[in-house]
This record gives structure tokens, C-alpha cells and sequence, in this order.
């Protein structure tokens, strides 16, 4: 059997561990060399630490940090959690969008980006609120599952 060949794994100091990087920061003496501006930010990178966990290093290190630098941390992380949650959400209302009043309950898009679902007139009703998502799921199982996507909408007009 031929010897498998290692995978690169990046630099050593991206991979270590809390504890790692302490020893490793004093004993190359890092915070005496460096020479940018931000002691956070340049830590984090080096390290591949995020700039809470930097802060909480650093100031293990002895490094002194204000508590307002801290909190804006914080909030900027916060801020980019709910600014991707947001996105998330209105990526998927925006994908959705365009077929609420064709599907009671779409199912997704084809290869070639045609959507497919369960239609209104499929279940005789017109309200979200009347049918479950179990029987449209079940319906479409029963119903569609081994036609083809083609046929479907072949058959009738979606979106």
C-alpha cells in the first residue's frame, strides 16, 4: 500500500491552543516585536483567534485594554450576527417570494432554477393557515414523487 502523503495543515501557530499561544507569545517575545497599530487585531490574525478571544489573551499576557475597547468589540460582533441573520432570513423570503400564491408549500428549485412545490389548486384551498405542512408534504410524496419535474410543470403553469 503506498504511503499516504500529509495533507498541509497551515502554520503551526494557527492551530494551537489557548494555553499554546501563551507560551508561544512570551517565549518569541511577540508583543515586544510587534509593530502595528492595533495590538487586537494584529494579534488575532497572527494567532487565528478572534478579537474577544485576543482581548482575553492579551490581557492574560498583561497587556492593558480599556473596557469601552472591549464592549465595541462586543457589539461589533454582535451587529455582524443579527446583520447575517437578517440577510439569512431575507434571502430566504426573497427566494420564497416570488410563489406564495402559486404553492401551499414550496418544496425548492430544480437544476435549472424552476421551482416546484405543492400548489394551491392541488389541495382545493387557498389559505395558509387551513392545511398543515405534514399533509402538503405527504400529498406531494404520494402524488409527484417519481414523475418528473418536467411534467409537472408541463402540466401547469407555476411561477
Amino acid at each position: 500500500m503506498p504511503r499516504q502523503k500529509n495533507l498541509p495543515q497551515g502554520p503551526r501557530r494557527k492551530r494551537m491552543t489557548r494555553e499554546g499561544r501563551l507560551q508561544s507569545a512570551t517565549a518569541t517575545r511577540w508583543l515586544e516585536r510587534y509593530e502595528g497599530k492595533d495590538l487586537i487585531k494584529g494579534y488575532g490574525k497572527w494567532f487565528a483567534v478572534d478579537p474577544l478571544c485576543a482581548v482575553t489573551e492579551l490581557r492574560m499576557l498583561g497587556v492593558r485594554i480599556d473596557e469601552e475597547r472591549e464592549n465595541a468589540i462586543k457589539t461589533s460582533i454582535e451587529g455582524r450576527a443579527t446583520a447575517r441573520k437578517r440577510r439569512r432570513e431575507s434571502a430566504l423570503e426573497d427566494r420564497n417570494a416570488d410563489c406564495n400564491d402559486t404553492f401551499a408549500q414550496f418544496i425548492g428549485y430544480t437544476a435549472g432554477d424552476v421551482p416546484y412545490g405543492v400548489a394551491w389548486e392541488e389541495i382545493g384551498e387557498h389559505s395558509t393557515t387551513a392545511t398543515t405542512g405534514v399533509a402538503i408534504e405527504a400529498k406531494w410524496r404520494n402524488r409527484f414523487y417519481m414523475r418528473r419535474v418536467s411534467d409537472v410543470v408541463g402540466d401547469q403553469e407555476y411561477c
